[in-house]
């Protein structure tokens, strides 16, 4: 199943497994995982693409449960050598990790970790901006993990995102992602 988003980017996105579109917590839809074979694609954009630039990432979500790591949007394939770029994932303790890799390889990652953590059952808004060299995630508003050491630029993987799970179908959400932009 395959339908175009709301951006002004208009992007292709692909439904993989049993993702369901359903009432939402804001807007006219929501995607729902069930941390088995369910996640989104669209193809690479230049929209993905940040560079050195500044960038903001965020979205609404609702974890079922915190059993194991979830990937919840990412542009990179790890099943590809030399093809990562960035990723938003959750840890099984409920904290976010935002990472970026500068060089496309295992060893270029640059990751912040909050201390703050999401909680199963609840609603949580998550921010991730780089502005220059810092980067800061916020948890429902509030700044909780910040960075200035990177002033690398964010490598071009050249691969589409995924959202509820890496493109490899690993690291699958169990729960809702909305608002997303």
């Amino acid at each position: 199943t395959t339908f175009t988003d709301s951006s002004s980017g208009a992007h292709t996105i692909t439904a993989n497994g049993d993702v369901k579109n359903i009432a939402p917590k804001i807007g006219t839809g929501m995607a729902a995982f069930d941390g088995t074979t369910d996640y989104l694609t669209s193809p690479t954009s230049p929209s993905w693409d940040f560079g050195g630039g500044d960038f903001t990432i965020e979205f609404w979500t609702y974890v079922n449960a915190l059993p194991g790591v979830f990937a919840m949007f990412a542009e990179r394939d790890s099943n590809a050598t030399n093809k990562r770029s960035w990723n938003i994932g959750l840890y099984p303790t409920g904290k976010i990790d935002a990472s970026w890799n500068t060089d496309g390889t295992s060893g270029g990652w640059v990751s912040i970790t909050t201390t703050g953590t999401v909680s199963a059952g609840a609603w949580t808004h998550i921010a991730w901006v780089k502005n220059g060299s810092t980067s800061k995630v916020y948890i429902n508003g509030t700044a909780d993990a910040t960075t200035s050491t990177n002033s690398g630029a964010v490598y071009n993987s050249d691969r589409g995102i995924s959202i509820g799970a890496y493109a490899s179908n690993t690291y699958s959400l169990d729960g809702y992602i909305d608002d997303l932009r």
